[in-house]
């Protein structure tokens, strides 16, 4: 049997809040009661998933924060949001990512020459690496010492499978 959990008084913060995993994380954790800052590049994203979120809590709150998190002031600011608006942070969720479409638009086109990862531009590259790994590692230290000061925090980096990287052409950074 499923056992309900509840989040309720806890504060959460989800990168790529508005769209895919990280919109389905975001309702949930609003449904589970959770105060949820959904932080996402496209602000019409986050005014969807807050419609949605109206209605599935009489406890969970959502705020929505329009990000580029590859910019350091972004990612302060959406730490302190969840600080302002709700006085604490306790789950951080590192969700989002630039995906292989972003690298290489079309891909999934039937006549889309294949993907060499030698031909993608060093913007491209520094886009990546600046979204899938240095903003979840300043986000991790913007909010870990308010969680240290709490006394209780958890942290959610999402990640892809070791074995979808392991594709001819592809780039250990950006799959094809």
């Amino acid at each position: 049997m499923k056992e309900d959990i509840r989040l309720d008084g806890k504060v959460a913060l989800v990168t790529g809040g508005g769209r895919g995993l990280g919109r389905s994380m975001t309702l949930a954790l609003v449904e589970a009661g959770a105060h949820v800052v959904a932080a996402d590049l496209i602000a019409e994203n986050l005014e969807q998933v807050a419609e949605e979120a109206v209605s599935l809590s009489n406890t969970g709150v959502l705020h929505g924060v329009p990000a580029d998190i590859r910019r350091p002031e972004d990612c302060r600011r959406i730490v302190e949001a969840a600080l302002d608006c709700f006085g604490s942070l306790d789950i951080l969720i590192n969700n989002a990512g630039l995906l292989p479409s972003y690298a290489y638009p079309g891909r999934f086109l039937e006549d889309a020459a294949p993907a060499k990862f030698w031909n993608l531009s060093d913007d491209v590259i520094q886009d990546v690496i600046d979204t899938n790994f240095v903003a979840p590692d300043r986000l991790t230290r913007y909010a870990v010492p308010h969680m240290i000061e709490k006394g209780w925090g958890r942290i959610v980096n999402v990640t892809t499978r070791l074995t979808t990287m392991n594709r001819t052409g592809a780039s250990p950074l950006v799959l094809p």
